[in-house]
């Protein structure tokens, strides 16, 4: 039995704070190098394209604005421009070892792109159906163009269009009158509905 469960064999790793076995630890970093490659593979198809404000695309692209940005965990392209990185170091025990094993599997398996445009879509137009109903303002032109859209579609809307970041940061009531007109009409203008400028 020693020779399977001793740290000493070459089927554990010593990973600062516990023995895992190495298999574990190789199957891991390989998931993170996949989870790395989608994400870049996401950013290249983008990070060529304009980005858009005020309803109009400008001559900078999205790679362009992302490296402009402090590029730190508040943006979100931060995810795309700084690879995920396996710090072994802070696992506390197995569990949590497994617990990121698990999250990782969930996010490089074929339908989990699927599955996060569609829970960015829909959390986008419960967003949108709030600011309409805090200022009585009739939007359902917009929150209809965003339902037509494919989860991918609108994910490709999300990291180009400035406005749309807007929608969720509107939390002061007065800020969100005030400036609600203005995004509206960005919003139509970039759907290409009627009543955008």
């Amino acid at each position: 039995m020693k020779k399977y469960t001793s740290p000493q064999t070459n089927r554990f790793k010593n990973v600062g704070k516990f023995y895992a076995l190495e298999s574990d630890v190789k199957y891991l970093q390989n998931l993170a190098k996949r989870y790395n490659k989608q994400r870049k593979e996401f950013f290249s198809r983008i990070k060529n394209k304009p980005i858009i404000s005020g309803g109009k695309e400008r001559e900078q692209t999205v790679e362009e604005y992302a490296k402009m940005l402090a590029n730190g965990p508040g943006t979100k392209f931060y995810q795309f421009m700084n690879p995920q990185n396996i710090n072994l170091e802070t696992y506390e025990n197995e569990e949590q070892l497994q617990r990121k094993i698990e999250r990782l599997e969930k996010q490089t398996s074929e339908d989990y792109w699927d599955y996060r445009n569609e829970i960015f879509k829909q959390n986008f137009i419960e967003s949108l159906t709030v600011v309409s109903d805090s200022t009585k303002t009739d939007i359902s032109d917009i929150i209809q163009a965003v339902k037509d859209m494919s989860g991918a579609e609108f994910l490709d809307q999300y990291y180009r269009n400035d406005d749309f970041s807007m929608v969720f940061a509107w939390s002061n009531p007065e800020a969100l009158i005030l400036e609600s007109e203005k995004k509206f009409a960005s919003l139509r203008s970039a759907f290409g509905i009627n009543g955008g400028d």
